[in-house]
């Protein structure tokens, strides 16, 4: 009997220890993200102007049109942005639940997005980053068990692409000056970003209320299999946020030669601009 007492002596200390380690993972998550964060908001440029419609005559006639439509006339130019989503990503054949936060840069081009994720009676926690020129994705079991932290060039640009692909979110960073733009037709236009050494490509494409529905690039590095695929998005259900129009609705996919794979599913329930620089 006393064998009994203590196999559930150690199966409770060692249950201790576990909660334990991971609650200090997650603490460290939390702050690591914070950290991040502030960083990007501090490194922001304050763009300190305001949108004219003059502004948008450089811009290819479906883009123009749609800043017009996305943007207020007197509106402050975007220069942070702060995002809150819900939605879904799939791993594999199975669809999870998701929440994230999403913070922008415009000057210099960054982003972080941090994101939870429901598996079963676990968890698993993301954070995508485009930062300093780097790209990295890290994601782990939670918040403590690495699964993915991939950083490479092909990552780099991977990411860059991804902060071009969500521009409709702030719709006066279209007009920045590191984004060059080609007229294609009255419904598209193809951009392009740099970011010192890096640039990347896509298109756009517009509906006829002059919104942006999708994006799409011939290739992108794809993490899980290492490899550059044809990738694409879309957006839809345009809603007012503090004097911009932006899309509420969003997904992913990759066009890949053996069928598309849409890998993930968002809305976003809120949205802030302009914010003050982190502590």
């Amino acid at each position: 009997m006393d064998w009994i007492i203590g196999f559930f002596v150690v199966d409770f200390l060692l249950a201790v220890l576990i909660g334990i380690f991971i609650a200090k993972r997650i603490k460290e998550w939390s702050t690591a993200r914070q950290q991040e964060i502030n960083k990007l908001l501090n490194a922001a440029t304050p763009l300190n102007k305001t949108f004219n419609r003059a502004d948008a005559d450089k811009l290819p006639p479906p883009v123009r049109r749609f800043m017009l439509k996305a943007v207020k006339e007197g509106a402050a130019c975007i220069s942070t942005a702060r995002l809150k989503q819900n939605g879904r990503m799939r791993f594999n054949d199975r669809w999870i639940k998701l929440d994230a936060r999403q913070y922008y840069s415009v000057q210099p081009a960054g982003f972080i997005w941090d994101a939870k994720m429901k598996l079963g009676p676990a968890w698993i926690t993301a954070r995508d980053r485009y930062q300093n020129h780097k790209g990295n994705m890290l994601i782990k079991i939670l918040s403590a068990l690495p699964l993915f932290d991939v950083k490479s060039r092909e990552m780099d640009h991977a990411s860059i692409l991804r902060h071009l692909s969500e521009l409709p979110w702030l719709p006066t960073a279209l007009l920045a000056d590191n984004i060059h733009w080609d007229n294609i037709d009255d419904r598209s236009a193809k951009a392009t970003i740099t970011d010192g050494d890096l640039s990347a490509s896509g298109t756009f494409y517009f509906n006829e209320q002059d919104e942006i529905t999708g994006f799409a690039a011939p290739e992108r590095f794809r993490s899980d299999s290492g490899k550059m695929e044809p990738w694409s998005g879309n957006f839809s259900n345009y809603q007012e946020f503090g004097g911009y129009r932006i899309p509420t609705a969003a997904r992913a996919v990759w066009n890949a030669p053996d069928g598309d794979f849409e890998y993930i599913q968002l809305a976003i329930s809120e949205a802030a601009f302009n914010l003050p620089p982190g502590d």
